[in-house]
């Protein structure tokens, strides 16, 4: 399956929080799928430092329709706005 990727945003871990997640716009050439990937990582110090890692993968609509993700919203909306602008003005 080839996949062409594209960061969209990332969350850094800070002393408050030992979490970080990562959002990709993803486009599945094969299937012509293209989706929003989100991928995170925590680590529990309250359970010995146990790590809960894990992906999620979302269609367009759906994540836009959920609340939250704001800057992940922006950042997909940037992407998204600069492919038509190309497209237009070539």
């Amino acid at each position: 399956m080839t996949q062409l990727r594209r960061q969209l945003h990332q969350t850094s871990p800070s002393s408050v929080s030992n979490s970080q997640d990562r959002w990709f716009l993803v486009f599945d050439t094969e299937q012509c799928l293209l989706h929003v990937e989100h991928v995170w990582e925590n680590v529990k110090a309250r359970r010995g430092g146990a790590l809960y890692q894990g992906n999620v993968r979302l269609e367009l609509g759906e994540f836009l329709k959920q609340s939250g993700h704001d800057p992940v919203k922006r950042e997909l909306e940037r992407v998204l706005t600069g492919v038509f602008e190309e497209q237009f003005s070539a």
